[in-house]
């Protein structure tokens, strides 16, 4: 009896709760008129359709937008002038269905360009008055997949090849000792290069050799037939006579 009792209740609650949500369902409902606001939805996308909205992109047209309706308009306006920009004229809308949330009306349609369809929802305070409304381009379910999976090739092409770039500097980095190590090896060499092209030292000997007569006599008769003509007359005087002996250091 208790279980019965207890399953009695829960069906008891569960139908109050679905009486609820029938009765604000309705509620909400009967605030709009569906087929004023489907009217209303094709109109204002045919009008719309029609100008030129290129010129909301203009700072000032913005803010004249805004000062008459509000932002959300505007941003709206300006998402459908992206959005439909490159699809050529206006064709004409297609069903529209109606959904209902938080005391707001939505009605969503598939609109035909010369191009492209584009999905607008259109949301509804009143049956006189639109809050927003945002637009896409429609994708099929296959597109969405075709495209989710160029975005993912995409984004791993993109990692691979920073991986790739990566791995490549990594291997590059076994060469630099090796080229530090030329370096220094090179500088090495012309050091070594410098010091073996040093100058020739000259060491002088001073060792006095002018009291070894035979070897003055010679050294001054070789300097006076040496000079020839222009040897003095009155003879050469030789007061001192030096050693020199030449030394070369190898590297």
């Amino acid at each position: 009896m208790k279980k019965l009792y207890l399953v009695l209740c829960m069906a008891l609650c569960m139908v109050a709760l679905t009486a609820c949500g029938n009765s604000k369902k309705s509620e909400s409902t009967t605030t709009f008129n569906e087929d004023t606001i489907k009217s209303t939805f094709e109109s204002t996308i045919s009008s719309l359709s029609s100008q030129d909205l290129s010129i909301i992109t203009d700072e000032k047209t913005y803010e004249s937008y805004v000062s008459q309706s509000t932002e959300e308009l505007a941003q709206s306006i300006l998402g459908l002038y992206n959005t439909t920009k490159d699809l050529g004229k206006y064709q004409s809308c297609g069903d529209k269905t109606v959904s209902y949330a938080d005391g707001k009306a939505t009605v969503e349609s598939k609109v035909k360009y010369e191009k492209d369809d584009v999905v607008i929802r259109m949301t509804f305070a009143s049956d006189d008055e639109i809050e927003s409304f945002s637009s896409d381009v429609y994708r099929t379910f296959g597109q969405k997949m075709i495209k989710a999976l160029l975005n993912t090739v995409m984004g791993m092409g993109t990692v691979f090849v920073v991986l790739i770039f990566i791995s490549l500097i990594i291997g590059l980095l076994e060469y630099a000792p090796k080229l530090v190590g030329g370096k220094k090896k090179t500088e090495t060499t012309q050091v070594e290069t410098t010091v073996v092209s040093a100058p020739v030292e000259e060491v002088v000997e001073d060792e006095e050799l002018v009291e070894d007569v035979e070897l003055v006599a010679v050294i001054t008769a070789a300097i006076m037939a040496s000079l020839g003509d222009e040897a003095p007359e009155d003879g050469l005087v030789v007061r001192s006579i030096h050693r020199v002996n030449r030394k070369w250091k190898n590297a």
